[in-house]
């Protein structure tokens, strides 16, 4: 249903989620809800093409021009 990847760095698991965006409400709804079942042992990154951060206490939100830019991941 979800296509959440899983990828893996340096010992770490991250479940990653990406869309254009999560502006409309449905969207986010839909994107977030990807990680609903999922507990909380990995670190859950969704990446959009949005200029709003929509991190939350569970999700962390990366913008794709800063994800491109980024080493650690």
């Amino acid at each position: 249903m979800y296509s959440i990847i899983q990828a893996n760095k340096n010992g770490k698991t991250y479940l990653i989620q990406v869309a254009y965006s999560v502006v409309d409400e449905k969207a986010y709804d839909r994107e977030f809800g990807a990680f609903a079942d999922l507990d909380n042992s990995n670190q859950k990154i969704l990446i959009t093409n949005d200029a709003v951060d929509y991190s939350s206490s569970t999700v962390r939100h990366i913008k794709l021009e800063d994800f491109l830019m980024m080493k650690e991941l």
